[in-house]
C-alpha cells in the first residue's frame, strides 16, 4: 500500500511517514483493500467554541444602539437567548452577551422612565407659579 499524496510505502501504517497525512484503509467490492489518504482527519467538534446565540448578539446591539424605544426589545431578545443557551447544554454560547443585553436595555429603559417623568412633572410646574 502506497500513499496516493507523496507515493512512499505505508506498511499499514495510519499516517505517512514521509508527508504526515492520515490513511484511510477502504475496503473495496472485491475484498482487497486500497488506502486513500485524507489530508484533513474527520473531526468530532471537541475542543471548538460553541457558536455564539444570534439573538444574544442581536439583543445586545439593540440595547447598545438603543433607538430610544426599542431598548425593551433588548431586554426581551436577552431573555430568550440566556433561555436558549441553557436549554443547549452548552452548543451554544453568548451568555454574557444575553446578560449585558438584559442589564443595559434594562437601565436604558429605566433612564427614558425617569426622563419621561422628570420632563412631564417640568411641564406641569410650569404654569403653577
Amino acid at each position: 500500500m502506497f500513499c496516493s499524496k507523496c507515493g512512499a510505502a505505508l506498511n499499514g501504517a495510519a499516517f505517512c511517514a514521509e508527508c504526515g497525512t492520515s490513511v484511510v484503509v477502504v475496503p473495496n467490492s472485491t475484498q482487497s483493500t486500497s488506502a486513500s489518504v485524507s489530508a484533513n482527519p474527520p473531526s468530532n467538534n471537541v475542543g471548538q467554541a460553541p457558536k455564539t446565540n444570534v439573538l444574544a448578539i442581536i439583543g445586545f446591539v439593540i440595547s447598545i444602539v438603543g433607538f430610544v424605544w426599542l431598548n425593551w426589545l433588548g431586554v426581551v431578545l436577552g431573555a430568550v437567548a440566556l433561555s436558549q443557551i441553557r436549554k443547549s447544554e452548552g452548543r451554544e454560547g453568548g451568555k454574557g452577551l444575553a446578560i449585558a443585553a438584559i442589564v443595559i436595555g434594562a437601565l436604558d429603559v429605566l433612564l427614558i422612565g425617569l426622563a419621561v417623568v422628570a420632563s412631564l412633572t417640568a411641564l406641569a410646574t410650569m404654569g403653577t407659579y
